[in-house]
């Protein structure tokens, strides 16, 4: 097994949080879309969603 620098080690880390949190969003957003009858629980994740995308 190779050796693995803290550099190398902290970046992967970094763009693997970045796509689990635009997995995440995606999801968020496709959820949105069909909560037309449920307008309470659409506003709680729309605020969710503009946060996350801050």
């Amino acid at each position: 097994m190779a050796s693995m620098g803290i550099g190398t080690i902290y970046a992967d880390a970094l763009r693997n949080t970045r796509a689990l949190e635009k997995q995440g969003l995606e999801q968020m957003e496709r959820q949105l879309s069909g909560l037309e009858r449920y307008p309470d629980y659409a506003a709680v994740l729309r605020r969710h969603v503009n946060t996350t995308k801050a």
